[in-house]
């Protein structure tokens, strides 16, 4: 073979340098975009504040997963929760700044106060208002119900209406934990909002045993049940230190309620009747729940998604041991509540009036 023919000419040897420098060029190229990947995944799987250099990171590490990216709003983004409800991510000015990422969970970002975190206390005020406020209410209905529409039925019968209520407040409550967690904080309370407003309307027009245990236990027992945990779920969020003031005013409202409502129906069941004093309590859980509806707000995003039911919790005995507590001192929690107003009427213990409060 020539020699001359086996090598190649210079036109050849730059050509095949220029094809070597591009593939190199390519493989850089590609392994640092790999860098950047498993940099962004390594600052999402820690979830904890750690600095960056490169804005993609930077936006990875504040960007959980299947949540959408919305637009910055006065230096600080805005993403959507699943049911459009705006959540904020704790990346501010000054994190950027200095090239810090704080992640949208971080306990030292709390608030923990401010004229939006007083907010979420007052519209949690209004959900145990309309939620255990409602339950606490129940001992007025049944002292009515026995002497009025349902006199008819036993007062073991008409204690089911309350019971139902009750059931349903906790077993929803249950269920509506993962919904929160999920990002459907804003379903729930309108969907709550409206089965609280919407049973105490049906029960105005209510006149036998079955339609009001469909109206009071069942639909307003499922919306109390909606509106329970958002009311617990989110003060956390707004609030570290302060914890315990803003969940022990909240919790109040569920006194409140248990006062405010049956004095309500109690003054105006014997003037108005019981449709339209029932009508009147149900527009009053309408004005309330419109306010706890306005300025309530998703301040962070939620956890991961979890199991409906999370049967693993069971294998730890002290976390056992206090769900059975619980069963057992909430079967016979309501009994009193129910039955003591009509016990000390009935056996003359005490007057009517001064025996409904």
């Amino acid at each position: 073979m020539d020699k001359h023919a086996q090598q190649p000419t210079p036109s050849q040897r730059t050509s095949t340098k220029e094809e070597y420098e591009d593939h190199d060029s390519s493989v850089s190229s590609t392994t640092a975009d790999v860098e950047k990947e498993i940099i962004a995944a390594n600052a999402l799987n820690e979830g904890a504040t750690q600095p960056y250099d490169d804005p993609n990171v930077a936006e990875a590490q504040a960007q959980p997963h299947g949540i959408g990216h919305g637009e910055e709003v006065d230096g600080v983004g805005s993403q959507q929760f699943a049911d459009g409800g705006e959540v904020e991510k704790q990346v501010t000015r000054r994190s950027i700044r200095s090239g810090k990422a704080v992640s949208v969970n971080n306990v030292a970002a709390i608030p923990n106060g401010g004229t939006k975190a007083w907010l979420q206390v007052l519209g949690a005020f209004f959900l145990f208002f309309n939620s255990w406020g409602i339950i606490n209410t129940f001992g007025a209905y049944q002292t009515y119900y026995q002497s009025g529409i349902l006199a008819s039925s036993s007062p073991s019968d008409i204690s089911w209406i309350g019971s139902v209520q009750a059931f349903l407040l906790m077993l929803v409550g249950a269920l509506t934990g993962p919904i929160y967690d999920a990002g459907y904080f804003r379903a729930l309370l309108s969907v709550g909002s409206f089965a609280v407003v919407f049973g105490f309307m049906m029960l105005s027009l209510a006149t036998t045993y079955w339609q009001v245990i469909l109206a009071q236990g069942i639909c307003v027992g499922l919306g109390a049940g909606c509106l329970f945990v958002p009311s617990v779920a989110i003060l956390s969020t707004y609030f570290s230190t302060k914890i315990a003031t803003a969940m022990g005013l909240a919790a109040a409202g569920s006194s409140l309620g248990g006062v405010i409502y049956p004095i309500v129906f109690y003054r105006l069941e014997p003037r108005i009747g019981f449709p339209w004093a029932t009508r009147v309590i149900g527009f009053l859980a309408l004005a309330t729940l419109i306010v706890a509806n306005s300025v309530m707000r998703v301040r962070v995003l939620p956890a991961a998604r979890r199991a409906v039911f999370d049967l693993k919790a069971f294998t730890e005995l002290p976390y056992l041991f206090f769900v059975l507590g619980g069963f057992l001192a909430f079967m016979g929690l309501y009994a009193p509540f129910f039955y003591i107003e009509s016990y000390g009427i009935t056996y003359n213990i005490t007057s009517e009036s001064l025996g409904f409060y």
